[in-house]
C-alpha cells in the first residue's frame, strides 16, 4: 500500500465517528409518580470534557459523577432523591484528533411532595398509647428492668412523640450515630474546611443551650440514663468543655463513648464523601487517641466505653480490619487495666451490598456473637439491627427474634452486659429502610417489634 493511501486510512479512523445514547434516569432512584409531587421546577445540568486521541476521555459515569456534583453546588439544600424523573443525554464525538464528551441532565426539582396518607390503623385491643406527657405511664426504675438503649439524635428528634416509650427506654444515646462525628460545641470548633463545603457544612451539628435544656426538660423524673458519644474528630478541650455545659443544664452522663464506628474503611481510607468522615483514623490513630483521652475523662463520675468491631464469622474481607482494630483495643486494655469500664458495640445482621465500594456495610452482618467472648468487660450494644427485614408481620416477628438472640447472649455473659438498637425518631423515614422506631405517622411496624423487649415466653 502506497504511503499516501495508509495515511488517508488513519485519518478516516479518527473523523467524525459519534455515538450517542438517550436514557431514562433518576439520579440513582427510581421515578416519581405526579400524586408525589406537589410543587417542582425543572432543571438541567450540562458536563462537557474535551480530551487528545480520545485519552482519558470520561466514560458516562464520570460525567454522572460530575453532574451530581454540579446539581449539588447549584441547588443547595436538595438531595439526591429531590432530582426526579430525569433523562440523561450522553455523547461522545471524535473530530480528528480531540474527542468530546458531553452529559446533559434535564428533569425536576422536587420542592414540595405530597404528604402520604397515613394507613387506618387496625382493630386491636391494645390500648392506644399516651399522647401527652400528663397520661404516660409511671416509669419502674432502671434496676427492675432489663436495659434498653436507643440513638435519640438532638437535632431533629420531637420529644413529645416519644412519652409512649419511657416503659420501654432505660438509657438514651445521644448525640446519636454517625451524627456525633460531626456534633461540635462551637462553631468556631468545626474546622474550615468543612465550613468552607456547602454538603459538609450542612452535616455539621452546633449544639445550642436551648437544646441541652429541652433535652434536660425531657428527661427530668423519667428514670433514664443518658449515654454521650463523644466525637474524636474534634479536640479533646473542646469535647470536655461541651460536656460540662449538659453538667451545668443538670444532666449527668452515665456512659461516654470514645468515637462511633471509626474501624470501618471510610475513615482508615480516608473517604471524605463518607457519612461523618472529619479525618483519617486507623487503629493506632485510636490507642493513641486512648492515651490522651481517657486520663482526662476519668475525672468525670461516669463509666468510660472504648469502641470495639462487630465480625462477621464468615470470611468477609472487612473482617480483617476489624479483627487488627479489636486486637489493638484489647491489646491497649490489657496494658491499662481499669482504663475503661465498657465496650462499645454495634451488631448488625444482613447486608446491603456485595461490591467492594460496599465492604463497610457488607461485613456489618454478626450472624453469631463468638467473636465477643473474648471482650473482658461489658458489653454495651449502642446499635444494632437487621437489613434484610421488611415491613411485614413476618418481619416484624424476623426483628423480634433478632432482638431476642442478642439480648439471650447479653445475658448469658453475666457482666452486666448491656442491649440497645438503632434511633428512635426520624423525621423522613423511608419504606424498606427501617431503621427508625417512630416517625412522623407515629410508631412503625419495628417500633412495634421492639416496644414489648424483652419479650416474655
Amino acid at each position: 500500500m502506497r504511503p499516501q493511501s495508509s495515511f488517508i486510512l488513519a485519518l478516516s479512523l479518527l473523523v467524525c465517528v459519534s455515538c450517542k445514547v438517550s436514557e431514562n434516569l433518576a439520579l440513582d432512584s427510581t421515578s416519581t409518580p405526579d400524586s408525589e409531587i406537589s410543587e417542582s421546577e425543572p432543571f438541567s445540568v450540562d458536563v462537557k470534557r474535551t480530551s487528545f486521541l480520545g485519552i482519558g476521555a470520561p466514560d458516562r459515569n464520570e460525567l454522572m459523577r460530575e453532574a451530581r456534583r454540579t446539581l449539588s453546588n447549584n441547588y443547595p439544600g436538595h438531595p439526591e432523591k429531590d432530582f426526579a424523573n430525569a433523562v440523561v443525554d450522553y455523547t461522545r464525538t471524535n473530530y480528528g484528533i480531540v474527542t468530546v464528551s458531553k452529559l446533559r441532565a434535564e428533569g425536576e426539582l422536587i420542592l414540595k411532595r405530597t404528604r402520604a396518607k397515613v394507613p387506618a390503623k387496625p382493630k386491636t385491643t391494645e390500648p392506644e398509647p399516651p399522647s401527652s406527657p400528663s397520661e404516660a405511664p409511671v416509669v419502674e426504675s432502671i434496676e427492675d428492668r432489663a436495659h434498653f438503649i436507643i440513638n435519640a439524635r438532638m437535632r431533629n428528634t420531637d420529644w413529645e412523640m416519644i412519652y409512649p416509650w419511657i416503659p420501654t427506654i432505660t438509657a438514651l444515646r445521644i448525640p446519636g450515630g454517625s451524627t456525633s462525628q460531626y456534633t461540635w460545641g462551637k462553631e468556631e470548633h468545626v474546622p474550615d474546611r468543612l465550613m468552607a463545603n456547602e454538603n459538609k457544612k450542612r452535616q455539621q451539628t452546633i449544639i445550642t443551650d436551648a437544646e441541652i435544656n429541652a433535652y434536660q426538660a425531657f428527661i427530668e423524673g423519667k428514670n433514664v440514663e443518658t449515654y454521650f458519644c463523644l466525637n474524636i474528630n474534634d479536640a479533646l478541650q473542646n469535647q470536655l468543655e461541651l460536656m460540662d455545659r449538659f453538667k451545668k443544664a443538670g444532666i449527668e452522663f452515665t456512659h461516654v463513648e470514645i468515637g462511633n464506628e471509626t474501624y470501618l474503611p471510610k475513615f482508615r481510607m480516608g473517604k471524605e464523601k463518607g457519612l461523618g468522615f472529619v479525618r483519617k483514623i486507623d487503629y493506632t490513630d485510636y490507642v493513641a487517641l486512648l492515651d490522651e483521652w481517657i486520663p482526662a475523662l476519668r475525672k468525670y463520675p461516669f463509666e468510660i466505653l472504648v469502641v470495639a468491631a462487630s465480625v462477621s464469622n464468615d470470611g468477609s474481607h472487612g473482617d480483617i480490619y476489624r479483627n487488627e482494630w479489636n486486637d489493638a483495643v484489647l491489646n491497649y486494655l490489657d496494658k491499662n487495666k481499669g482504663a475503661a469500664d465498657g465496650i462499645a458495640l454495634h451488631i448488625y445482621q444482613g447486608n446491603v451490598g456485595s461490591s467492594r465500594e460496599n465492604l463497610e456495610e457488607e461485613s456489618l452482618k454478626s450472624e453469631d456473637y463468638s467473636f465477643a467472648d473474648e471482650f473482658p468487660l461489658p458489653l454495651h450494644i449502642t446499635e444494632s439491627g437487621h437489613r434484610n427485614v421488611d415491613w411485614s408481620p413476618e418481619g416484624i416477628e424476623l426483628y423480634k427474634q433478632f432482638n431476642r438472640n442478642l439480648f439471650l447472649y447479653l445475658q448469658s455473659r453475666n457482666d452486666g452486659s448491656r442491649y440497645g438498637t438503632h434511633v428512635l425518631y426520624n423525621p423522613r423515614n423511608q419504606p424498606n429502610h427501617p431503621f427508625s422506631l417512630y416517625d412522623v405517622n407515629g410508631i412503625t411496624p419495628l417500633g412495634i417489634a421492639a416496644r414489648d423487649f424483652p419479650y416474655k415466653d
